[in-house]
């Protein structure tokens, strides 16, 4: 949409170019931020994951706390050599 407006109020093509150029950039960016934040999100919980299994917490309990599936608070149960 945005560009749409661009290209008819600004006349100037390599003025439009650079225009273009850099909302693409900013979508690659607002993207890449995205997929931090879910990155982030999951690290911070594997790591909730991991204190609530060094206290005894069961899978289920642990599933249900963090939002993450059972095979991988069994497999970080593994890591932590926890039985």
């Amino acid at each position: 949409m945005i560009g749409l407006l661009a290209e008819k109020f600004i006349p100037n093509q390599d003025i439009l170019q650079r225009i273009k150029e850099m909302m693409d950039v900013g979508i690659i960016f607002q993207m890449m931020r995205e997929d931090g934040v879910k990155e982030g999100k999951k690290e911070g919980s594997i790591e909730i994951a991991k204190n609530l299994l060094k206290k005894g917490s069961p899978v289920d309990f642990v599933s249900e706390v963090t939002g993450l599936d059972e095979p991988t608070i069994i497999s970080l149960q593994a890591e932590l050599a926890i039985a």
